[in-house]
């Protein structure tokens, strides 16, 4: 609520999507099917790059910005829940839209809260709403460079937990 009542009076124009953006969208996945799909879907507007696993994932995001980050759950038979946890504490603006082949509501809710995901999508992908998804992050994480205090409402509690694992 103290959130919201701070947010109040920001306002943010509508954000159209540039045609070239220096930001890209990283895919994390086993499968590079989703790296050819977002290359084809988004690859003319900003840098798509892959990982299959999140020594390669975080290399990747050394090597460039990143605003959209879409990862499979079990990425290189890793469980990425910890790193997009600790990832979300670390880089508020980036935007997670979480893939996995099996529908688990509690996984959701626990990545909602602690993660702050924007968006969750089950396997196999429907391409049409991986594109308004991928185009509605993008607009998002504009929307937070114009208007960094939006950040706020994706603040999550920092956890030893998470960090120790």
């Amino acid at each position: 609520m103290t959130i919201a009542l701070e947010l109040s009076d920001a306002k943010t124009a509508p954000i159209d999507l540039p045609h070239k953006m220096g930001a890209g969208v990283l895919v994390i996945d086993d499968d590079q099917e989703i790296f050819r799909f977002t290359k084809e879907l988004v690859g003319a507007r900003c840098p798509v790059s892959y990982a299959n696993d999140l020594d390669a994932a975080l290399g990747a995001m050394q090597a460039q910005e990143t605003a959209v980050l879409i990862a499979d759950v079990k990425a290189g038979r890793e469980d990425t829940t910890a790193m997009l946890k600790l990832l979300k504490q670390e880089n508020p603006q980036i935007l997670t839209i979480v893939l996995t082949g099996a529908s688990d509501a509690e996984l959701v809710i626990h990545l909602i809260n602690e993660a702050q995901i924007f968006r969750f999508l089950n396997k196999p992908l429907n391409v049409k709403l991986l594109k308004q998804h991928v185009e509605a992050a993008l607009a998002r994480y504009l929307a937070f460079q114009q208007a960094p205090q939006l950040l706020q409402q994706h603040r999550v509690q920092e956890s030893l937990e998470v960090r120790n694992s």
